[in-house]
């Protein structure tokens, strides 16, 4: 009862306190993950992220591209992606199934024990190819529970694990929607005050969200969600028809036309993505000097979030 009472005091709307209240819970429990993730990357003797230019390099740069995994990476041509490579882009977990090599990869692991899972092969097998050797710049995992087991980690080329790092997240203390864009604006406003110093971001079980926190505070101007679609279309690969060089991988990770993204659901999360999402764009508008954008009109977010304005489209999109 009391407990609840104290969620209802802190929960309260249009309330300064409160807000406070909450931004110093989830300071608090920003710095009790980034120690935790300290002790997660000393036992996998890996990488502890201290900076974003160990992810985005040192050379300055205006717009940032995160590459995920919705239908709508079909859409992308060789144009668009010319377009990319003149930018910095990072792609999220299986994007190496993509022919397109980003600057930096972000992925995520757990701590099973025994060998490396399927994903695990399979990805690592791409990335320790002479392209992604020459052309990959980073890689950033996220600290799996500990004790964390260094075989379900990517078995990545020498050169490449010297730049690979481990990192930490934290929930937003709110779970209330009516607070959750003032939550955000204040926690935006410490991520961009910090300038880039910083190993644990806020999150809501979401690579997108967590790289976003990221670019934002090593100072990128634009930030264009690549395939964050957010819809039961599936993935790049598993969209029909299927291409030839993706058969594998959408035998060995399939989701069917349909299958709503794992995301779209608050079950496991302090609220929906499809939800957050938008409120994390709208909060940005708003509190920074960046824009969001998604790549193109399919996703579904872009009802909210506009579309990037890609170098002659006049459609201001990829169709």
């Amino acid at each position: 009862m009391l407990r609840d009472n104290l969620r209802k005091l802190m929960e309260l709307p249009d309330s300064r306190t409160s807000a406070e209240i909450r931004h110093y819970l989830l300071a608090r429990q920003l710095r009790r993950d980034k120690e935790f993730t300290r002790k997660v990357a000393s036992a996998l003797g890996a990488g502890f992220l201290e900076n974003t230019q160990q992810v985005f390099g040192k050379q300055p740069a205006d717009t940032l591209f995160i590459l995920a995994g919705g239908t709508s990476v079909n859409e992308l041509t060789q144009q668009h992606l010319r377009h990319v490579r003149r930018h910095r882009s990072i792609g999220i977990n299986f994007w190496p199934i993509h022919s397109f090599i980003p600057n930096g990869l972000a992925t995520e692991t757990d701590n099973l024990a025994g060998p490396p899972s399927r994903s695990n092969v399979f990805i690592s097998e791409i990335i320790s190819g002479p392209a992604y050797r020459a052309h990959l710049e980073s890689v950033i995992t996220l600290r799996p529970p500990f004790p964390p087991n260094p075989n379900r980690l990517y078995n990545l080329p020498s050169k490449i694990r010297k730049n690979s790092f481990i990192y930490g997240r934290a929930n937003v203390i709110t779970r209330s929607e009516k607070n959750l864009k003032t939550d955000l604006a204040r926690a935006l406003k410490a991520t961009v005050q910090s300038e880039g110093r910083l190993s644990v971001v806020p999150d809501n079980g979401s690579s997108v969200v967590r790289l976003t926190f990221l670019a934002l505070a090593h100072g990128f101007k634009e930030i264009v969600w690549v395939g964050v679609d957010q819809d039961p279309k599936g993935y790049f690969w598993t969209s029909p028809p299927i291409k030839v060089e993706y058969q594998n991988a959408a035998t060995l990770f399939p989701r069917k036309e349909g299958e709503a993204h794992s995301t779209s659901s608050a079950e496991n999360r302090q609220f929906s993505n499809d939800f957050f999402l938008r409120s994390l764009s709208q909060a940005i508008a708003e509190t920074t000097n960046c824009r969001i954008y998604v790549s193109s009109p399919t996703s579904s977010l872009s009802d909210a979030v506009p579309v990037y304005p890609w170098p002659n489209s006049s459609s201001g999109g990829l169709r």
